[in-house]
């Protein structure tokens, strides 16, 4: 462990990753100044199914503007009452995972897959401010409480959102969250793009989930199939 900036010698990094959960990977990376790198080439991919979803009560289904009466996470338990009602997990979720589970919720049921399980299906979420509700919640449970709250603090995760789906639905494709400085669709279509050089990968439920206290939040999520 070094305090200051160290120069070291050869061309060669390796980066061990040990992740919480049992998320493990191990990265080589040289470099070769000089030597160009083919770009690779684009995958094509088509949207199947799109959802929108605000706070402030608005909730558009492949462009179709569905009726909602209630704001905030009283909307959410309202949509999770009439579209979903047998997943009890959904009342431990944070309210990061509860709009992107009720978002997937309300996508698959639009494709017609709810009871059916994608292996080759992935979890692809960004949003700007990661986990902050949960955050803020886990440091009052240590002010108010003096010993941190476990349930709460597997929340401070933002990626368990995408956990929550994967779980629900026994997909086993990647499960990513990104945190990016502001929306933007060039760089989500980059990492999704990537994503899809995977063989192993076909489609993914993807899009932005962003949540600033229980009772705003922003969703634009979407199922993208490899063309």
């Amino acid at each position: 462990i070094s305090a200051a900036p160290l120069k070291i010698k050869g061309q060669t990094l390796l980066k061990l990753i040990s992740g919480f959960g049992g998320c493990n990977a191990a990265m080589q990376f040289t470099k070769d100044e000089g030597v160009p790198h083919p770009a690779a080439p684009a995958r094509s991919s088509s949207i199947s199914h799109t959802v929108e979803l605000s706070s402030e009560g608005t909730l558009l289904l492949d462009g179709k503007a569905i009726d909602i009466h209630e704001k905030g996470k009283d909307m959410l338990n309202q949509l999770y009452k009439q579209y979903v009602g047998d997943y009890p997990r959904y009342y431990k979720m944070d309210i990061l995972s509860k709009v992107a589970f009720i978002c997937s919720e309300l996508l698959l049921q639009a494709e017609g897959t709810r009871d059916k399980h994608k292996e080759d299906r992935a979890v692809i979420l960004f949003n700007h401010s990661s986990a902050v509700v949960s955050d803020r919640n886990f440091l009052a449970t240590i002010a108010e409480e003096f010993y941190p709250s476990p349930s709460v603090f597997v929340y401070t995760l933002p990626n368990i959102a995408t956990g929550e789906i994967a779980i629900r639905n026994g997909y086993h494709g990647e499960t990513s969250f990104y945190i990016l400085p502001s929306k933007s669709a060039e760089i989500m279509n980059k990492i999704i793009d990537a994503s899809f050089r995977d063989k192993a990968i076909q489609s993914a439920i993807t899009g932005w989930v962003d949540c600033d206290d229980e009772n705003h939040f922003e969703a634009e999520m979407r199922i993208v199939v490899k063309g």
